[in-house]
């Protein structure tokens, strides 16, 4: 009886695990992000020479087939682009995501065009929550990221644990979807399956080649967020030596780092807002300055209320500016004909 019983808990275990994955591979959008970027990075368009990356803004904010076709209508030549911006996004898996391009595609782009958001800088806590659950780490990767500081060294082997063993890694997931079903189970489960499938066909299809779209409408004049007022110097600096080592390794590909201040609202101006910015930029305009070939583009970042969807993402008709500016940028900096 005792051997049964056993077997009836591990038996009991590996359902529970195998259901709690099927639910994570196939509800959750968080795991859509991680897996377009790590274990399901082939299914991308390898080809593209431009990669856009950052949090949820860029993921909203750039259209790569407009970029292609400023590119083509402006000098003649077809640069294929991909978005791989995402929610929650920081600076240690913008490396990452470079590097499984890399791996998957045989080469590195021509360039990277980034948004460097003062809070993708830093929290560590952010980190833990988003994307070490979700981005599947190789085991060289989880040693990259304890020699730079952003986790410890033990950290590694819990956070495998957790990607291996999904039911290790899933109780949060697992409460969230729970707790919506509890308040309204049909609509929430067609909810969730609907957003997921709008959000893998985002990830993948020609069409959108990663960007996210919002839609037209558009905030109020006085619309604005709450300022956030935190300066984790150690954090921080942890997390840039992954932007450092994007850029040196960029240099051996012939690979362009391109970073520039993602657009604010109007009203978001302010003389705590601009300090924060300013804070931040000069610990990135630091490490670019250090790198021939990384450059901060300075540009007016403060943008009329009509181009933003809330007030931190661009709606459609911001997103199609700021694609078409980033387009010159790269024609202007990069040079479009090889020298």
């Amino acid at each position: 009886m005792t051997l049964i019983r056993i077997a009836l808990v591990f038996a009991g275990l590996f359902l529970a695990n195998s259901g709690i994955n099927w639910l994570d591979q196939n509800v959750n959008v968080n795991r859509v992000y991680g897996n377009a970027l790590s274990a399901h990075m082939a299914k991308n368009d390898l080809t593209s020479e431009v990669i856009f990356i950052g949090d949820s803004r860029t993921h909203q904010g750039v259209i790569p087939t407009e970029f292609t076709g400023a590119i083509q209508e402006r000098t003649g030549r077809n640069v294929p682009a991909w978005n791989f911006g995402r929610p929650g996004m920081q600076i240690p898996f913008f490396y990452f995501t470079i590097e499984e391009f890399a791996k998957a595609s045989g080469k590195w782009p021509r360039a990277v065009i980034m948004n460097a958001s003062y809070y993708l800088l830093c929290r560590k806590d952010w980190m833990n929550r988003v994307y070490l659950p979700y981005f599947e780490l190789e085991p060289e990767q989880f040693d990259t990221a304890a020699d730079l500081g952003v986790i410890w060294p033990w950290e590694k082997w819990y956070w495998q644990a957790r990607q291996d063993i999904p039911l290790l890694g899933s109780f949060h997931m697992v409460n969230t979807l729970f707790g919506m079903l509890a308040k309204s189970a049909p609509v929430a489960t067609l909810n969730s399956f609907e957003s997921y499938s709008k959000h893998v066909y985002s990830a993948y299809s020609d069409e959108l080649r990663g960007y996210y779209p919002r839609g037209n409408i558009h905030i109020g004049p006085n619309d604005r967020r709450k300022t956030r007022t935190f300066r984790d110097d150690l954090a921080c600096d942890n997390f840039l030596q992954f932007l450092d080592k994007l850029i040196v390794d960029a240099k051996q590909h012939g690979t362009m780092v391109i970073i520039y201040e993602f657009p604010w609202a109007k009203a978001q101006e302010s003389p705590l807002d601009n300090a924060m910015i300013a804070y931040y930029q000069t610990k990135v305009k630091n490490i670019t300055k250090r790198h021939e070939n990384s450059l901060f583009i300075e540009y007016d970042h403060f943008w009329d209320y009509r181009n933003f969807v809330d007030t931190l993402h661009l709606n459609n008709r911001g997103a199609s500016k700021l694609t078409n500016l980033i387009a010159e940028w790269y024609i202007e900096e990069i040079g479009i004909i090889d020298n």
